[in-house]
């Protein structure tokens, strides 16, 4: 079962179950990066813009498990 976001007004964040993989910092790199003293990634930027939310979305979906959250508002 997902976990309910945070702060239901941001379309993405990623969750404890990040395991610092570094997908979504590839895929997304204006979007994600890998914190090292936190040992997971975090949403460093929302996406404004149609080709940011699929490059977001991207990252949504290639994560191995599944530790990106998104938002109902971009459903």
């Amino acid at each position: 079962m997902k976990k309910k976001l945070n702060n239901p007004f941001e379309h993405f964040q990623v969750d404890s179950d990040c395991i610092s993989c570094d997908m979504c910092e590839g895929i997304a790199p204006l979007h994600f990066k890998i914190i090292q003293d936190k040992q997971c990634a975090a949403v460093i930027k929302q996406p404004q813009t149609p080709s940011e939310f699929k490059v977001c979305e991207d990252a949504f979906t290639c994560c191995p498990v599944g530790a990106i959250q998104k938002s109902s508002l971009c459903q």
